[in-house]
């Protein structure tokens, strides 16, 4: 657990240190998603450890908090966690109960969060604003920059060329891979044990969380949006060069 953790606050300093850096120039540049990011997956973990049910609650305060501060992460992140919590009843094989109550609490953290900022812009008749902003306009930019999302199209997105991007290297194309690797590789050994130890779901919901961030690649994989997004996955693929 520490293991992947302290790649996600070496992260997380950094992503800091870059903003901080970079909000004269970019205004937009968040400070918030990449410390709630690393906080949803920390409460992630210690709900998969201790199976203590507030925790679950309190993931689903930070996935909203996650949303709030950059609202296409937290949408993926919402999406990656639910997706979680569905392949960990099928992996625990806990019953229908239980499943439902975990992702009541989930949800319910997520939607407390969410009304107090709802509330907060219908008071201040900014809802409107917030929509075109955050929501319209995202859409209509992406759909500005890739017009027809095709199977290429998205391949090429998703694991850039450096000539095409003018990157430096295929590093930030190479990050993605142990990530999907470990993902398939927890299906693989369900399906041959049945049912996962702690440690390997641990790794899963550092994986789906990193998955999540990969998201920002699109629809333009510029440098700064495949730092924002990739810098998790280091700690990943240490991991998955130091458990081969």
């Amino acid at each position: 657990r520490w293991y992947i953790l302290s790649f996600f606050a070496i992260w997380g300093l950094g992503q800091l240190a870059l903003a901080f850096n970079a909000r004269r120039k970019y205004e937009h540049v968040g400070l918030g998603d990449p410390f709630f990011l690393a906080l949803s997956l920390y409460l992630l973990i210690l709900f998969v450890e201790k199976r203590a049910w507030p925790y679950m609650a309190a993931a689903g305060v930070a996935v909203a908090l996650t949303m709030w501060s950059k609202q296409p992460v937290g949408a993926l992140l919402f999406c990656a966690v639910s997706f979680f919590i569905v392949c960990l009843a099928i992996f625990q094989k806990i019953t229908w109960k239980k499943f439902l109550f975990t992702a009541a609490l989930f949800i319910s953290g997520f939607s407390v969060v969410n009304a107090l900022f709802f509330v907060w812009l219908l008071l201040n008749h900014a809802l409107k604003d917030m929509w075109l902003q955050s929501v319209v306009w995202a859409f209509t930019w992406a759909k500005r920059t890739v017009a027809t999302p095709t199977l290429p199209t998205l391949i090429a997105i998703f694991f850039p060329s450096p000539d095409k991007f003018h990157f430096p290297s295929y590093v930030w194309s190479a990050l993605p891979i142990p990530c999907l690797i470990l993902f398939f590789r927890t299906f693989i050994n369900h399906l041959w044990k049945r049912q996962l130890d702690t440690k390997q779901l641990v790794v899963f919901a550092a994986v789906m969380v990193c998955l999540a961030s990969w998201g920002q690649y699109y629809p333009i994989p510029c440098a700064r949006h495949t730092y924002w997004s990739a810098a998790p996955m280091f700690g990943m693929f240490a991991y998955f060069v130091w458990d081969l």
